[in-house]
């Protein structure tokens, strides 16, 4: 699930004009997007960790925890901005590695489709009703 975050403060003006309208749009979005709205007076470090320079901001996370492009801040991925650009961080392997049962044989490779390491839902979902539909479930 997609995850949506709301900086804002109290005395913010134009966070306060940003309120009636999460409130009109979100109930169309449920289950789809999770709204989480962050005080920066009472949670500087949270917004220090996003590296929120002014408000109101917002941010979009991935279901695999990445910044979505175009949106705050310069990092792909949350582990990045953590750890360090250019440190390997946790993404969905390209090729899975299965050991054989018995000795002597050779690992099989499976190669995960490129459309499920996309990180695009809606190709993904019709990707597996394409399967789905193709092994008769």
């Amino acid at each position: 699930m997609i995850k949506l975050i709301d900086f804002y403060a109290d005395w913010c003006g134009p966070c306060q004009a940003m309120k009636p309208v999460f409130e009109k749009v979100m109930p169309e979005f449920s289950g789809k997007i999770e709204l989480e709205k962050i005080d920066v007076d009472k949670n500087p470090e949270k917004a220090q960790e996003f590296g929120v320079m002014g408000i109101p901001a917002m941010v979009l996370i991935d279901a695999v925890s990445r910044h979505l492009p175009g949106v705050l801040g310069k990092y792909q991925s949350l582990e990045e901005e953590r750890y360090g650009i250019g440190v390997p961080v946790y993404t969905r392997p390209e090729v899975i590695v299965i050991p054989p049962p018995r000795r002597g044989k050779k690992n099989k490779k499976y190669k995960v489709p490129s459309v499920l390491l996309s990180g695009d839902h809606r190709k993904i979902e019709q990707w597996r009703k394409r399967k789905k539909n193709k092994w008769g479930l």
